[in-house]
């Protein structure tokens, strides 16, 4: 409990200092708007994206430990000085708003079902990471860097070239506290997006719709996994996507008559930053540029727009470019393969791009929106955004002749969809853009009221039943969680049995305790090791080429290049090398030292299934 307290207390204080800073960027920048509610998003948001470049300039000079961190940290407070008597101004308007909210039951309740779900996902997320996506690259990624004081290349999995600017709040997280404090600020990212579906629903309906918005949002189990458990930082870029568009919406005018440069560069920024968290994110600015120049056809704010998101978007680019000469690596580099070109990792890797059911026919693409939410395990588990945008889909068209600002939400949530869908349909990858789409759909059968009564009826029992069974699915999914933030659980226990993999890293742990050599480990979930370790997997080990190390001798002299000096074997060697592992074991080069069952998942997590696990360390002998 202590340890949850404190890693709560460590996010709010960074909430509280880039707020403050925010705002007095925003002041010295005269950048206005009448919302203290979205001035303190568009606070956050600016200054969480600069924080971002700022601590990715400390690890890729080598100085990502915590005194440099703290130091910079000191230096934003000090640099936000006025910015905390204005932020003070901006909570003052809460009170506002809870008097306002007293003449509604319905606000009432609603705003208690945030808050209940507000602060069980944040007991949630303090509980140790078990996520397998963030096991494998999303926190073991940054873990590396904060061990090695550097932003460097993960080579041992391809994925670390995918990670982006979420990363490196993860990476801050990990300095300042722990996993908890990272998987925090992850929640926090959840926090902000729910306050700009507020922001946004507001701008494009009322404050009932806002509501019903917020809670549906926070009470989706796509949205409920990912700002607490998943170790994902996708959220954030659903937050500046969805800030990008309020920008857009609230005051295009002046930005699309370029009458305020700030706020179409901030715009621009935003969908740059939403894109620098993950490849697949780039619609948001395409779609945002696309957006700005047909409706204002002016080329000088189309320019600023899109100078923004260059900006904002550029790090994790210019990052690759630098490694590897490939700012998309490795997606750009197959074109033009070198000799060292890994076309088995690139094509395990590039396959889990693609849903299993991905299909370009134009039957399929009609079908996707459906099929996404219906048969959801096909599609990058679509179903966990739940039914209600597919049930609304009939009267969100009838937006269309509403107004602009809802012509332009819909085409850019079209447009953002169609892309996904010609590329990859994982379902998943719409978070970004899920934020604006439930805004419209429940807006759009807010609006049935009047002039479809049967419709509003039918919609007002899918929200509630929705809702309802969000809430009684959430809670069971808790159940599991909760216990360790309230220190009722130890972490050990609760990894043994939470975390996919943990049972086998604790038997690396406890048998490798004391070495300095590397082991080569074949798991997939790999940040709860604690000794040093290669990833020996070539499913996303670009060091692990079958083409050029698949025989005995060639693997001998990568496992003396890569200094590894044990191999753990967990069942059976990979595929495309398990030939050349049994003939190193029968030469007597890999020689057993110890063995054990381990138990572990198998399978997805979520269906509770698991086996036993045969684990052998072997040595390798040198000559």
């Amino acid at each position: 409990m202590v340890n949850t307290i404190a890693n709560l207390f460590i996010v709010t204080l960074l909430f509280l200092l880039n707020a403050a800073f925010g705002i007095q960027l925003l002041r010295l920048l005269r950048f206005t708007i009448p919302s203290r509610l979205g001035m303190l998003l568009c606070a956050c948001g600016l200054s969480f994206g600069l924080l971002t470049f700022a601590v990715f300039l400390l690890g890729m000079l080598g100085l990502l430990t915590k005194a440099w961190v703290l130091s910079l940290l000191a230096l934003v407070a000090l640099l936000a000085w006025k910015g905390w008597l204005w932020l003070l101004e901006l909570f003052a308007g809460l009170k506002e708003f809870m008097t306002s909210l007293r003449q509604s039951r319905l606000g009432l309740f609603l705003l208690a079902f945030i808050v209940a779900f507000a602060i069980l996902d944040a007991l949630m997320a303090m509980a140790p990471l078990t996520g397998s996506d963030a096991m494998h690259y999303h926190f073991t990624v940054p873990k590396v860097w904060v061990q090695e004081q550097r932003i460097v290349p993960v080579w041992w999995t391809l994925l670390s070239f995918f990670t982006g600017t979420g990363h490196v709040l993860i990476a801050l997280g990990i300095v300042l506290g722990s996993d908890s404090a990272a998987l925090g600020l992850i929640y926090l990212g959840g926090i902000l997006t729910a306050g700009s579906v507020f922001m946004l629903a507001l701008q494009l309906f009322s404050k009932e719709v806002a509501l019903i918005s917020v809670a549906t949002f926070l009470a989706t189990p796509m949205v409920f996994w990912q700002m607490s458990t998943s170790g994902s930082p996708d959220i954030w870029s659903a937050f500046y996507t969805t800030m990008a568009v309020w920008l857009v919406l609230s005051e295009g005018r002046k930005i699309r008559e370029g009458t305020n440069l700030t706020k179409g560069l901030l715009s621009g920024f935003f969908a740059g930053l939403a894109a620098g968290g993950k490849y697949t994110a780039w619609a948001t600015p395409i779609m945002l540029v696309v957006i700005v120049l047909l409706s204002s056809r002016s080329l000088q704010s189309t320019f600023l727009v899109a100078l923004g998101a260059l900006i904002g978007g550029m790090l994790p680019h210019l990052r690759n470019a630098l490694w590897t000469g490939d700012p998309f690596f490795p997606f750009l580099s197959r074109w033009v393969a070198s000799e060292g070109f890994n076309f088995w990792t690139f094509q395990s890797c590039y396959a889990d791009t693609r849903a299993p059911g991905f299909d370009l026919s134009l039957l399929s693409l009609f079908r996707y929106p459906i099929l996404l939410t219906l048969q959801g395990e096909r599609f990058g588990v679509g179903h966990y955004f739940g039914p209600l945008i597919l049930t609304f889909m009939p009267v969100i068209f009838l937006l269309w002749f509403q107004g602009w600002h809802y012509r332009i939400a819909m085409v850019f949530a079209a447009g953002f969809f169609g892309l996904n869908a010609v590329t990859s349909q994982m379902a998943r990858f719409l978070l970004p853009i899920f934020p604006l789409t439930l805004v419209l759909a429940v807006g759009a059968w807010a609006q049935s009221r009047e002039r479809l009564a049967w419709v509003w009826t039918g919609g007002a029992c899918a929200v509630v039943v929705f809702l309802v069974f969000c809430t009684a699915s959430n809670l069971v999914y808790a159940r599991d969680f909760v216990p360790v933030a309230l220190g009722v659980e130890s972490r050990h226990d609760f990894l043994s049995r939470m975390a996919p993999d943990y049972p086998l890293a604790h038997f690396v742990n406890e048998h490798l305790r004391n070495e300095r050599e590397k082991a080569m480990v074949f798991f997939r979930h790999l940040y709860h090791l604690q000794v040093p370790f290669i990833y020996g997997d070539p499913a996303t080990s670009w060091l692990m080429d079958p083409a050029r190390y698949s025989s005995p001798n060639s693997l001998a002299n990568l496992l003396r290049q890569l200094d590894v000096r044990w191999v753990v074997k967990t069942g059976n060697y990979p595929a495309p090398f398990a030939q050349a592992f049994k003939a190193l074991e029968h030469q007597g080069i890999l020689q057993p030292v110890t063995s054990g069952i381990a138990e572990g998942f198998v399978g997805w997590r979520i269906y509770g299934q698991k086996g036993r696990v045969p684990i052998t360390i072997l040595k390798v002998v040198r000559p």
